[in-house]
């Protein structure tokens, strides 16, 4: 997973920094404010790393439900700890799986 976000910050830095300071500069209101950065990071993300386009399809429920919690509790975002486990868990999940498919393609391969 550190190869995935190594090749996001190296495709999408630019992305990255201006999302974190419109968030910074947002607190109350970032989810709102900080909607097309956020869009703008997710689609350089996925045009440059395939791994997190099929994470994302992987985790697509898990990432709204904690969406969806982060966007009702803007002003306390620790309330979203349980969401945020849960996606750690299934982008982990599925990095693993993703990685471990590979492995077997390259066998196969060879």
């Amino acid at each position: 997973m550190d190869s995935t976000l190594e090749e996001v910050q190296k495709h999408c830095g630019n992305e990255i920094k201006a999302y974190a300071q419109c968030v910074g500069a947002n607190q109350g209101d970032w989810e709102t404010k900080c909607k097309d950065l956020r869009l703008a990071l997710t689609k350089c993300s996925e045009d440059h790393v395939s791994t997190l386009k099929q994470i994302r399809q992987r985790c697509q429920l898990v990432i709204d439900g904690y969406r969806k919690c982060l966007s009702k509790n803007q002003q306390n975002p620790e309330a979203c700890i349980d969401d945020l486990r849960g996606l750690y868990n299934c982008t982990q999940k599925a990095a693993a799986e993703i990685e471990a498919e590979g492995s077997k393609q390259q066998k196969k391969s060879k």
